[in-house]
């Protein structure tokens, strides 16, 4: 086996397969697992905030919380670039009233 492979192993696997997506929409799947990561990761912070007493604790999961938010903000940025559709969500013009 070769170290690049080792090191994949090592890594949480990318939440959707991304093996049948063509080319043309492979920079949108990208951004929508990497948004889907990221807030796993914040759901994962605000429980682990919860369960803590301890402000020092509390305080840092705070920072990693809003560095996370701004990592899905500039995901979502770009995607609004590629996906119309997506974008006009984003920009309020669901269906909901």
């Amino acid at each position: 086996m070769n170290k690049g492979k080792k090191i994949l192993e090592l890594l949480s696997k990318i939440p959707i397969d991304l093996e049948g997506v063509s080319q043309e929409n492979m920079d949108q799947q990208i951004l929508r697992a990497s948004i889907i990561a990221e807030y796993d990761a914040l759901n994962l912070y605000h429980q682990m905030m919860d369960m803590t007493n301890d402000e020092e604790i509390v305080e840092v999961l705070r920072h990693v919380i809003d560095e996370e938010e701004d990592h899905v903000a500039l995901f979502q940025e770009i995607l609004k670039k590629l996906d119309a559709n997506f974008a006009s969500k984003l920009n309020g013009e669901s269906e909901i009233e």
